[in-house]
C-alpha cells in the first residue's frame, strides 16, 4: 500500500522547517512534520510530497526488537539526489539528544 501526502511550509527557524499536511477536509494522515533545515535545499521548498510505503507482510521481530528491518547500509546525505526515495522514521523525541534514524533507502 502507498500513500502520498502533500505538506505544506508552516513555519521556518533558524534550525527547522515546520510542514503542515494539506488534508482536504479528509483527517490527517502525518499532521505535522519538522525538518532540519540542513537536510533541507535552500532556498526552503514552499511544499513537498511525502510518499509512505508500507510493505506487504509485517517483520513482527523487526517491530518487536526496533531492529532494522533492512542490514543495507543508510546512505550519506551527499549519496542522495532529488527523485531518490528514501524511508523516513518520525520521531516524536528528537533533537540533539535524540536524533531521528535514516532507515535507508527504498530500491526503486
Amino acid at each position: 500500500m502507498v500513500l502520498s501526502v502533500i505538506l505544506a511550509l508552516d513555519e521556518v527557524s533558524d534550525t527547522s522547517a515546520r510542514y503542515l499536511e494539506q488534508t482536504g477536509g479528509k483527517p490527517p494522515i502525518i499532521g505535522t512534520l519538522d525538518i532540519e533545515r540542513w537536510a533541507l535545499p535552500q532556498p526552503v521548498p514552499s511544499e513537498m510530497r511525502v510518499t509512505l510505503e508500507f510493505p506487504r507482510e509485517a517483520h513482527p521481530i523487526a517491530l518487536r526488537t526496533g531492529a532494522a528491518i533492512s542490514e543495507r547500509p543508510a546512505p550519506s546525505k551527499a549519496s542522495l539526489s532529488t527523485g531518490d526515495r528514501v524511508a523516513v522514521v518520525k520521531n516524536t523525541v528528537a533533537g540533539a539528544k535524540y536524533p531521528p534514524r535514516m532507515v535507508g533507502a527504498v530500491p526503486g
